[in-house]
């Protein structure tokens, strides 16, 4: 096996990062389309390190307004960690709190905060 990992382990990398890539590419779409009239506004991070690292590296963003929570997900696939931080609407909020759900969507684990006030995450 070379100091890479197998290809399985790769893949399952590739896979997270495109997972969490994606979670904060969708939060930074929403500083542009955000409604600054009446919308609330989330801390934004995303780390591979640790939740330190994301909260080191935070941003404020306003969100979209159908977007009315603030989320804080951490996530583990395979021993790899990813730290996110970012706007949510309820409907995802509620997905991620289902037991198993995770797993099924990145065959990992997950933990997911969510919070309706500006700026709680």
């Amino acid at each position: 096996m070379s100091s890479f990992g197998s290809i399985r382990e790769r893949k399952e990398a590739v896979f997270i990062m495109k997972f969490l890539a994606t979670l904060l590419s969708v939060s930074s779409l929403l500083i542009q389309t955000g409604n600054a009239n009446g919308s609330m506004s989330c801390l934004t991070c995303l780390s591979y390190t640790s939740m330190a690292d994301c909260i080191e590296n935070q941003i404020e963003q306003i969100c979209d307004e159908e977007q009315n929570r603030c989320a804080t997900l951490a996530l583990s696939v395979s021993g790899i960690d990813g730290f996110s931080k970012g706007c949510f609407d309820d409907i995802s909020c509620e997905e991620y709190q289902i037991p198993g759900y995770c797993e099924q969507i990145v065959g990992g684990e997950c933990e997911i905060t969510c919070c309706e006030n500006s700026l709680c995450n």
